[in-house]
């Protein structure tokens, strides 16, 4: 993925130097597609079409609400700054009252054709606007809410105060500003309280996870390796449980992330401190090189997306990602574009460049479509895999390893397939490379019943307490636990972990918890039950 987005900043500043205004174009297709995504949401809010996700009914095209309003977000900045553009236009170069019908438009854009780009941009621009605000708000992102607040405070600022004419109308009216810049921060302090509150177990979730990870980091200055968070992060939150002294509230909210929910975090963790120096550097220099240049909307936009990726993870999401390297790319490129004189020497030099990045392409376009057809060859073993036919899909899922190896879902279920099986040395294999890109406590799980059935106890136990560890609030260890105790003849750690299971309040109550505890309720009767035999025996003996 990094690779593809080296190829792709590098096209994008090739197209934009060679071509002046070709970035009007790019900028016409995201707020086409925001028009479009603003259109999908809407219509899954009123339940005319399905969402991407089977708890949320609004997600857009994207597969969560997150990322989906987090993209709205982005180009909601962009978009007004071009609106604010459009208007500062027509408000120098005439009056509004001279406009005021259509035909008094189209007469002006006729006299005015350098700026038509600019106002049919602007127009698009205000209406992915009018339709984002009917969205955004349904979408509860609270990270999308900030950003989006926050590029635009940065748009205003850019496009308003910079314009001589709005600078003058600001000076004559707003004389109180440090009494208007406190009510703004006091205004601020209570929406942004009130949006903690919102959610507050799911913004407390994540001030933990920012907590373990950033106190962690130390342990690995140079990164653990891209994609690599999940499974470090689970290892750092069971050594975190590990040692006592924890309030229930941490317990009550722990999971199993698969990102940091901070992506400044997640950068230091797998690629280290250079690595987060550097895209701090490379993103300070490209916000530099757009104010010089005045890429106003750039700078709103991009404002937007960093403050996003403080509760959020952007550039996991392609679509996103694509956005932000057009960004930096245009960021980077100069106003004015050299001429380009059909030289050999400059000829030569697109033709490699063009050669370079279609090879690239076709590259990255083969490893693609084999991944595709393992997904979909996936989804038909999927059928075997939910009515229990594991031991005829392994060789179907050892055929497709090499290309879902990456994929946590993937791994659960051929070790599954293998447990199933009864071929536990290869299922713990399998386990333990998905422990390295995954910390879900499943995967514990699987490996303890693993060592359990080859009667490798010592093993069994440590891997169900490394489940309990990484996922306290989870009930299912426990359970196990009480059968490898029960089954090895330790009475008192049976109890011990049967009395947590029964009094321990599930985070999300279920069916199979009240079963389990069912269960466990009738081993203990039966203990109870031959505890007393045993002391009848007992004194009868005497």
């Amino acid at each position: 993925m990094f690779f593809l987005c080296c190829i792709l900043y590098f096209s994008f500043r090739f197209i934009i130097n060679r071509y002046r205004h070709i970035h009007y174009l790019f900028i016409t297709f995201l707020i086409i597609t925001t028009l479009e995504e603003t259109i999908i949401g809407l219509k899954q809010l009123y339940g005319w079409s399905l969402s991407n996700h089977a708890l949320f009914r609004l997600t857009g095209s994207f597969f969560n609400p997150g990322p989906y309003a987090g993209y709205l977000s982005i180009i909601f900045p962009l978009a007004l700054s071009f609106t604010i553009f459009g208007i500062y236009i027509l408000y120098s170069k005439t009056t509004f009252s001279e406009i005021n019908n259509l035909k008094s438009l189209i007469s002006f854009i006729k006299n005015n054709r350098k700026y038509t780009i600019l106002i049919f941009v602007s127009t698009l621009s205000f209406l992915s606007i009018l339709l984002s605000l009917t969205v955004l708000p349904a979408s509860m992102s609270r990270a999308a809410w900030i950003s989006t607040i926050v590029g635009c405070i940065v748009s205003i600022t850019n496009c308003c105060v910079q314009k001589k004419k709005i600078n003058e109308y600001y000076h004559k009216y707003l004389k109180y500003h440090k009494f208007t810049l406190s009510i703004i921060v006091i205004i601020t302090a209570i929406i942004c309280f009130n949006t903690y509150l919102l959610k507050q177990d799911s913004a407390n979730g994540r001030i933990l996870i920012w907590k373990i990870a950033i106190t962690n980091s130390v342990k690995y200055p140079w990164g653990v390796g891209l994609g690599n968070f999940a499974g470090t992060y689970g290892k750092m939150q069971s050594e975190y449980f590990s040692e006592k002294g924890h309030n229930d509230t941490e317990i009550k909210i722990a999971g199993a992330p698969d990102y940091a929910f901070n992506e400044y975090i997640q950068i230091l963790i797998e690629s280290g401190y250079i690595s987060l120096l550097f895209f701090i550097l490379l993103n300070g220099y490209s916000l530099y090189k757009a104010y010089q240049t005045k890429k106003y909307p750039a700078i709103a936009a991009i404002t937007s997306l960093l403050t996003f990726a403080l509760f959020s993870y952007p550039f996991s999401v392609l679509p996103i990602l694509i956005v932000y390297t057009f960004l930096l790319a245009w960021c980077n490129t100069s106003n004015y574009s050299p001429k380009w004189k059909r030289t050999k020497q400059k000829n030569s030099i697109s033709i490699i460049l063009l050669i370079i990045m279609l090879s690239s392409t076709l590259y990255l376009v083969k490893d693609s479509y084999g991944s595709y057809t393992a997904y979909k060859a996936w989804e038909k073993q999927k059928i075997y895999f939910n009515t229990g036919i594991y031991e005829d899909i392994i060789p179907e899922y050892q055929r497709l390893y090499p290309w879902l190896k990456d994929n946590k879902r993937f791994l659960f279920e051929y070790a599954q397939c293998l447990s199933k099986s009864k071929q536990y040395f290869q299922s713990n294999e399998i386990i333990k490379e998905a422990i390295k890109i995954s910390g879900d406590p499943a995967f514990y799980n699987i490996a303890g019943k693993n060592y359990q059935a080859m009667k490798n106890y010592h093993k069994a136990e440590k891997y169900y307490l490394q489940s309990i560890h990484t996922v306290p609030n989870r009930l299912y260890p426990y359970y196990l636990l009480v059968k490898l105790y029960k089954e090895i003849g330790d009475e008192k750690k049976s109890k011990k972990y049967a009395s947590i299971l029964l009094q321990k309040e599930p985070k999300v109550p279920s069916t199979a918890i009240k079963e389990m505890r069912t269960e466990i309720k009738k081993i203990l009767e039966m203990n109870n039950e031959n505890n007393h035999d045993l002391i009848k025996f007992k004194e009868i003996y005497k």
